[in-house]
């Protein structure tokens, strides 16, 4: 314990300690205009002499103003309101501010107990939500020198209510009264995806002054599942100029947002059936049916192509359990009106803080630094971690490398002759996207419209149906199989084997059909046809004997369809160019000796018009499901053919842009086909079954392609040109005779010099004689040039 030499210091370090507790408690505590030393965390002294002027002076290490080391711990941060406003003692514990960008406070963050709400400074988006980090040159001091001088004038005394180790039970007090919060947005942070950490931020309050009523409910009020529910009430808007997310339309109206800077989000409804749902007329009613909760529907919100524009949030800032009044927890032993005051009236959410009291592990959020403060026993502890500071997605940044150069020529060295070279560039003959909306480019120049199939509508980039009630369709499609097996068999055993085949074939081909259009079916007729034939006969010879032996069986496969009335009809088209895909784009194994391969043709040819020939042998069987006494009578005739052009934006081509070629062996009865496609100086070769998927040849003869199918075999062909390009440009042949004699010269120089170095190291290490200290100095010298060569040889061919 420190000793005083003397009464009269004594008696003045005891003058200082009340001047110190009566500064720090009146109500009325003003602060100075000198902005002080911000990284000092200790208690300031005010007197009249220099360690009791403006100054702010530790206790601890000041010894001319005769202050005793006994302090207070300086784990715990005191509010000298002498020295400090409230927005700077706040700035102590939250140190972010605006710069033109979020900055950190330069020093230490000082506490663990308390974190800080995630600010931002993007303006003006962070004005609108409320949540701006201070402006650096805020935190200022809050009162005039005429108050300063005003306080310095009155008497030191010492008040019960502030006295640091009272021991007032506020609970108890008859005077405790809260006070009103100034108005604030109300904002809520809605989890996005799978993530229940993070979210994104939106407005869902009309400010005071607006007085349309019922504007403000369909805002504020929450959605009554069993009443009926509008786009404009459900949907998300964004306002595309400040970047701010509102509830509804209704919360952008009343908020004073241009109607011309609203962007309504899209909304998604996928149902299991449409049961519950199918007697909606427009797209509202379908939106409240599929709202309420029998319906067996998910809609979901997604922002059209502004991602970028949410303000990602954690919704426990935004919850309604933020403590925003003293005392709530009644742990509050000494009662502060200034700490009150400033609990209430620091309204803005930068200033929210997470903290916790010393006896307890549990973290809870609290308006700002002074309601943590009137809501715990004492000020909180610090011990000097750094801030927690919440992940934003919106600084992940994607990075994309660039373009890869063909190597050239490491070194020039010899002569010192250099060509001026540049680089290559590649010049495209295609030009995409050039044509307004609604037409693709072609590489000629053309512009040709872009189609969708009957009924629909194009929409970004798909077809969509234009009428949500049309449904119910008729669908067929074909496709033809071709069998591969292996092993020897004879005749007979061949035509028993097909038999066998066929059913295997039939039930599996079933199987796959019933459960891709499960339960969105009211009717279904397949029809399996096996056309055998004699591809190749056994030869006399040996080496023909050693071959396997195919007998020639191709399946021909029909599907006719009704499609109930529950499912949509782009839902359904959807299944059914899925099973389409099954089909065509895979071989199919029936058991371990045979496997189907698809075989597409844009001219149909169907098996019976090839079982009348005497050579071939058909064989065929058929399953059909639910068909009604109503369906029966339906010309199959009229469905609608079922490809990928359904659901596909398509170009339409005349006959003078295609030409389509078949094989000539006529024993294989499918011919291989091959589609042209001429545009201009560019050819496109379609011979795939996933192209051909893609493609439709109307009554008309024109020839219909879906977009993506065109515009990924123009992009494949581009990037085929282009390396051939740069393979060219790059390659050693095209440099000059003299940069040749170059290189080779400077390779030759090179290598003869490392043999040389080489050899020296060798001599020097063999003779000890030589490593003297000149030779220790030529050992160090010709080992650095043979390291340096070595490395600019290796360098530059690797």
């Amino acid at each position: 314990m420190f000793v005083y030499p003397s009464l009269k210091y004594a008696t003045y370090s005891l003058l200082v300690h009340v001047f110190f507790f009566w500064s720090n408690s009146r109500p009325d505590t003003n602060v100075l205009d000198q902005t002080p030393d911000q990284d000092n965390l200790s208690v300031a002294l005010t007197t009249a002499n220099p360690c009791t002027t403006g100054q702010e002076i530790n206790l601890a290490d000041d010894h001319r103003c005769g202050v005793t080391e006994e302090k207070l711990p300086e784990e715990i941060l005191l509010w000298n309101k002498s020295i400090h406003s409230r927005e700077q003692y706040q700035s102590k514990f939250c140190r972010k501010s605006c710069e033109g960008q979020v900055v950190q406070r330069p020093g230490k963050f000082p506490c663990q107990d308390i974190q800080c709400f995630d600010c931002i400074c993007e303006k003006p988006l962070c004005d609108v939500y409320g949540i701006c980090c201070p402006m650096s040159g805020d935190v200022i001091h809050s009162l005039h020198k005429d108050n300063q001088a005003e306080r310095r004038s009155k008497d030191i005394r010492i008040t019960e209510s502030s006295t640091i180790t009272g021991n007032k039970d506020l609970r108890k007090s008859s005077n405790w009264k809260r006070k009103e919060s100034h108005e604030l947005p109300v904002l809520k942070c809605e989890i996005s995806g799978g993530d229940d950490d993070e979210g994104y931020l939106y407005i869902q309050s009309c400010p005071s002054h607006f007085e349309g009523s019922q504007t403000r409910d369909l805002c504020e009020q929450e959605r009554d599942p069993a009443k009926d529910t509008t786009m404009d009430q459900f949907a998300r808007v964004t306002d595309m100029d400040t970047k701010v997310t509102y509830y509804n339309k209704y919360c952008a109206i009343c908020n004073e947002v241009a109607e011309s800077q609203i962007v309504q989000w899209n909304v998604t409804i996928d149902c299991e059936h449409f049961l519950f749902v199918y007697g909606a007329t427009t797209f509202d009613q379908l939106l409240s049916y599929s709202l309420r909760p029998n319906s067996t529907c998910v809609v979901q919100q997604t922002l059209q192509a502004w991602v970028e524009y949410l303000t990602p949030c954690i919704p426990k800032w935004f919850g309604e359990n933020i403590i925003g009044s003293c005392n709530e927890t009644g742990l509050w032993r000494v009662h502060d009106e200034d700490v009150e005051t400033a609990c209430l009236q620091m309204n803005e959410r930068s200033f929210q803080v997470y903290a916790k009291r010393q006896s307890s592990s549990t973290f809870k959020y609290y308006k700002n630094i002074f309601c943590a403060i009137c809501n715990m026993e004492d000020y909180p502890e610090c011990g000097g971690e750094k801030p927690w500071i919440p992940n934003r997605p919106g600084n992940i940044v994607a990075t994309t490398p660039g373009p890869s150069y063909g190597k050239v020529l490491p070194f020039s060295l010899i002569l010192g002759y250099r060509r001026k070279r540049t680089q290559a560039i590649y010049k495209s003959a295609v030009t995409f996207n050039s044509c307004e909306s609604g037409y693709w480019s072609s590489p000629n120049g053309e512009c040709l419209k872009v189609h969708c199939s009957r009924g629909k509508l194009p929409d970004n980039g798909t077809c969509v149906t234009a009428l949500s009630q049309i449904r119910g369709l008729g669908y067929q499609f074909s496709t033809w199989f071709e069998s591969h097996w292996t092993g020897s068999h004879n005749t007979s055993e061949t035509y028993h084997s097909t038999k066998l085949f066929l059913r295997d074939v039939n039930k599996y081909l079933t199987r796959l059909v019933r459960s891709h259009l499960k339960g969105t079916m009211n009717a279904l007729e397949m029809k399996l046809t096996a056309v055998q034939y004699n591809a190749d006969e056994r030869g006399h010879d040996a080496a023909s004997a050693k071959r396997e032996y195919q007998p020639g069986v191709k399946f021909w496969f029909q599907v006719m369809t009704v499609a109930k009335q529950e499912p949509l009809r782009d839902e359904f088209e959807r299944r059914l160019t899925s099973l389409i895909e099954s089909l065509t784009w895979h071989s199919i194994k029936i058991g371990p000796n045979m496997k189907l391969l698809p075989r597409l043709t844009l001219k149909e040819v169907r098996a019976a018009s090839l079982c009348s020939l005497p050579e071939l042998k058909c064989q065929g069987m058929s399953a059909s499901m639910n068909l009604r006494r109503a369906l029966i009578n339906l010309d199959w005739e009229y469905f609608l053919r079922a490809s990928q052009n359904l659901t596909c934006q398509y170009v339409r081509f005349n006959e003078s842009y295609y030409v389509i070629s078949s094989s000539e062996q006529t024993a294989n009865i499918i011919p291989s086909t091959r589609l042209t496609l001429k545009l201009g100086s560019t050819t496109l070769d379609f011979i795939e079954n996933n192209e051909f998927t893609s493609m439709f040849i109307d009554e008309k003869k024109n020839l219909q392609v879906c977009r993506d199918v065109l515009d990924s075999k123009l992009e494949k062909l581009e990037e085929e040109r282009q390396r051939q390009f740069y393979a060219k440009h790059n390659a050693l042949s095209t440099l000059s005779t003299v940069e040749k004699a170059q290189y080779c010269l400077t390779l030759v120089c090179l290598s003869a010099s490392m043999i040389c170095l080489s050899l020296t190291l060798i001599t020097y290490f063999s003779f000890k004689v030589l490593r003297n200290q000149a030779g220790l100095n030529n050992i160090f010298l010709c080992g650095s040039l043979l390291m340096a060569q070595t490395f600019l040889l290796t360098s530059s061919h690797v």
